[in-house]
């Protein structure tokens, strides 16, 4: 018997992974040739049991022979380790002294088996799994075939894998070092890419949004100068400057695939009218004389109509796409309609002012049952008296409502001195606030409050069905990715238009991530929206008093003032209205 140890296969194998399982299955089928003729010089009632069983071995070998290309290359190892396994478990049963016969097999001093199965088993190596997506590599050495490796032998091995790039060195020797067999062991790991920042855009001018209240002074009224909603830039001034988006760092997988980050997106200036874009692309600069208003969270620029005297026969009615500055007065009888909102700076009298922006009328509002305002925003006013006003956001007075019909889609405030609401029918979504409801005279007095959800519902359920298309054309690309992928994995030189296709079909992935995404995040508000609305608590409050010959109506539920309340707090509880002590509510 021969104890010459042949050397290793050499470490850099340039063949496919295919060509050298095929090796192996030849360099298998060798030796069981050998180690079997051997065994037939044995006389044969002392070897029939062994000799059978590395026969039937063989004739296994003969049949996976004809079937393994029909065999992915994982299982095609598994298949091998194991026909190993039952070789070795047959030859272990050998006698020692037939062994000793056995002039032609070479037998390694290492492990006692054939050589033949030792070179098989170094160059098949250890189970090693990568993982989907490549980030990571894991080793798993069963202990009966530890005798075969040593921690250089398995990092040749993994080479032979592919797995080159974030190979854990220290972990592989301490599965030998700490006898770590028979278990997972992560032998290499990836790096991800990392994010970047998308670009933003910085707004050169600063205005609250229209949405705010008024603030509230120590002297108890209201002002509508102390907030800054308005501001002006003169033509060729810089507006907003576009700050560029800041690249992610590349990662790789341990088979030393580059992953790219997720392309950091630049951002887009707002469609602002009366601006343009700089031939560098960095700068939004106005290209007229502008106020600069901002409406939920939008910044505007419109040129205003300005009105320097009284809306009067010397002007007659006004119908403007841009925003109107009246400096004196509304007449009797005129209209004032505008796309934009509606600054008077003295009183409007028995006139009619429609907007979809808002309205501010610095003087109050005389209406003599005959005016109208309608806004699509806030409607604010020093008082408003016998008139209609509609407003979609809310409505504000400094001193008084007195014997006008009011509907908001928020609230209703007199915020000032004296703070009356006396007379007509307040309807509001949210809250009704005074210092004093209804009169001692008992005026009738109504006032209704009940929110309307029903667009943010229709909006949530279109906004869902958007995120649902969404999800099934990302399900449509990751399918397509996966196809043109396995078709390049089958090609030895794929053409470039399939290359060219995988690119194109990864790109519109991300941008449906991306629409996917944006639509999560105003799903996501609708519903906090809608959410809020269900739990809003809508009050009708008065601090110093809510005077008999009120009626307040507050979701189905009624109550019928008949004697002063004092300072009250009035909601709905279950099926009925209760009467609580007065609470102020912040107003920002």
């Amino acid at each position: 018997m021969r104890l010459d140890k042949k050397p290793s296969p050499p470490s850099a194998d340039a063949r496919s992974g295919e060509e050298a399982l095929s090796e192996l299955l030849r360099i298998l089928g060798e030796g069981m040739e050998t180690l079997i003729g051997e065994l037939r010089k044995i006389p044969k009632e002392k070897m029939k049991h062994y000799f059978m069983e590395l026969e039937n071995i063989r004739g296994f070998l003969e049949t996976l022979e004809f079937i393994r290309e029909t065999m992915p290359e994982e299982r095609l190892q598994e298949t091998i380790r194991n026909t190993i396994k039952s070789i070795r478990k047959s030859f272990e049963n050998i006698p020692r002294a037939v062994i000793a016969q056995m002039t032609a097999v070479s037998v390694d001093p290492a492990c006692g088996l054939p050589d033949f199965i030792f070179r098989i088993m170094r160059q098949l190596g250890p189970a090693i799994r990568l993982s989907k997506n490549e980030m990571s590599a894991w080793i798993e050495i069963d202990s009966e075939e530890a005798v075969f490796y040593t921690p250089e032998t398995v990092l040749e091995c993994l080479k032979r894998r592919n797995v080159v790039r974030g190979v854990l060195e220290s972990q592989v020797r301490e599965i030998f070092n700490a006898s770590l067999f028979d278990q997972e062991i992560l032998a290499a790991k990836g790096k991800p890419p990392t994010l970047g920042l998308d670009g933003r855009i910085e707004f050169k001018i600063q205005v609250e949004d229209m949405g705010r209240a008024p603030k509230k002074l120590a002297s108890g009224r209201v002002s509508f100068k102390e907030i800054k909603l308005f501001d002006y830039i003169a033509m060729g001034n810089v507006l907003a400057e576009k700050i560029p988006p800041a690249p992610g760092t590349s990662g790789y997988t341990v088979t030393d695939r580059t992953l790219a980050p997720p392309e950091a997106r630049e951002a887009e200036f707002p469609e602002c009218e009366y601006t343009k874009i700089s031939e560098d692309g960095k700068t939004l600069v106005a290209t007229e004389n502008c106020c600069v208003t901002k409406k939920n969270g939008q910044i505007l620029l419109e040129p205003s109509l300005v009105v320097s005297g009284s809306v009067s026969f010397e002007t007659g009615n006004l119908d403007s796409q841009v925003s109107v500055i009246v400096q004196k007065d509304v007449m009797p009888d005129f209209t004032i309609r505008s796309e934009k909102d509606i600054h008077i700076q003295g009183t409007v009298e028995a006139a009619r002012l429609e907007t979809k922006g808002n309205i501010v009328i610095k003087g109050g509002l005389i209406g003599k049952d005959k005016a109208l305002l309608e806004a699509s925003g806030d409607i604010s006013a020093r008082f408003i008296t016998n008139a209609t006003a509609t407003s979609s956001t809310q409505i504000v007075v400094e001193s008084e409502i007195i014997n006008s019909k009011i509907w908001s889609g928020g609230k209703v405030v007199a915020a000032g001195v004296p703070g009356q609401i006396v007379g007509g029918e307040i309807d509001a979504d949210a809250d009704v606030a005074a210092n004093t409801i209804g009169s001692e005279l008992g005026v009738k007095t109504i006032i209704r409050l009940g929110g309307k959800i029903e667009d943010l519902s229709a909006l949530i359920l279109e906004t869902q069905q958007k995120i649902a298309e969404q999800e099934e054309a990302m399900d449509k690309c990751a399918m397509i990715i996966e196809t043109i992928k396995q078709q390049i994995a089958q090609s030895p030189a794929p053409p470039e238009e399939l290359k060219q296709a995988l690119e194109r079909a990864r790109d519109m992935s991300q941008k449906i991530r991306y629409a996917y995404n944006d639509l999560i995040v105003e799903s996501d508000g609708l519903q906090a929206q809608y959410e809020d609305s269900l739990k809003r608590t809508r009050t009708v409050r008065a601090r110093k008093n809510i005077m008999p010959g009120v009626i307040i109506q507050i979701q189905g539920a009624e109550l019928v003032i008949k004697k002063p309340t004092g300072p009250a707090t009035i909601v709905k509880q279950g099926d009925e209205l209760a009467v609580f002590p007065f609470k102020e509510i912040d107003a920002s």
